[in-house]
């Protein structure tokens, strides 16, 4: 938005505001005088809001701040000044204000916790962005985006297998892009080749990889074969899936056990059996 814009070549300053318990929070944003309280700088600080004047100030996570702190921000968006702590003399500012919030303000407002004011001084202009697991199609572009920023870090030519990205878009993300940012760039350093397998990724989103998801022939289809037959060659194929999956490292076959729900010694036992080793 702020690139887009006419203050594009003016300054784009961001803070988050649960990162700073309240009164730090208040002397980043107004700035303070010289000696305005214990340990201030003794040359005094400018304030953020100077800091962006004539650009974009972004406030991230703005429903983390205190209840009043946000009538102070409500005056300087009605009044386009602030005042530095300790100081008496007003500053003018021109900023305009982008905000944002992982939490529905309009429940935060019922239960007290925001001002209603505040909120109608945003909300100029709502932009609701929907968790990735409710848009889905942007998987791939995030996971290519995300391996495209390793491959410089790593400078390595990382790409990664069907299976590893079949599993990735069915993964429901809680944590959305911060976590898909975050799976990929531990894949990209755990690897041992170039190419990113389910077992390279974290354990959170392989480990709810079920037997469904190695799609098994379906043996149950083939007539005049014993239970046990198809029993033997469903578990055979399972294990055949997940060599190609996981690999055939130590580690490898540890996240193999693992994920089929089998202790290590089990795996090579069923392994042996069917002369996978």
């Amino acid at each position: 938005i702020h690139n887009a814009g006419e203050r594009r070549k003016r300054p784009f300053v961001d803070i988050n505001c649960a990162a700073l318990p309240g009164n730090l929070l208040e002397s980043e944003l107004f700035g303070y005088a010289p000696g305005a309280f214990t340990g201030a700088c003794k040359s005094g600080k400018m304030g953020l809001f100077e800091v962006a004047s004539g650009g974009t100030l972004f406030l991230d996570e703005i429903s983390e701040m205190p209840l009043n702190l946000q009538g102070a921000l409500l005056r300087v968006l009605e009044e386009k000044h602030i005042r530095r702590l300790g100081e008496t003399k007003n500053r003018d500012v021109d900023v305009r204000i982008i905000a944002a919030s992982n939490k529905n303000l309009s429940k935060m407002i019922r239960e007290g916790l925001f001002r209603e004011d505040l909120f109608f001084r945003l909300a100029f202009h709502i932009i609701n962005i929907p968790p990735l697991r409710k848009r889905s199609r942007d998987i791939k572009d995030f996971i290519n985006f995300f391996l495209a920023q390793n491959r410089k870090r790593t400078r390595k030519h990382i790409t990664i297998c069907e299976e590893a990205m079949k599993l990735l878009h069915s993964y429901n993300w809680p944590g959305n892009v911060r976590e898909i940012k975050n799976a990929i760039a531990y894949a990209c350093d755990i690897t041992e080749g170039n190419v990113i397998k389910v077992a390279d990724l974290p354990s959170s989103i392989f480990k709810k990889k079920d037997v469904s998801c190695y799609e098994a022939a379906d043996f149950f289809r083939e007539s005049n074969k014993p239970l046990p037959q198809v029993l033997d060659e469903v578990e055979k194929e399972i294990l055949k899936r997940g060599i190609e999956t996981f690999g055939t490292t130590l580690k490898a076959r540890e996240q193999m056990a693992k994920a089929l729900g089998i202790s290590i010694a089990t795996l090579y036992n069923k392994m042996r059996k069917h002369a996978l080793l």
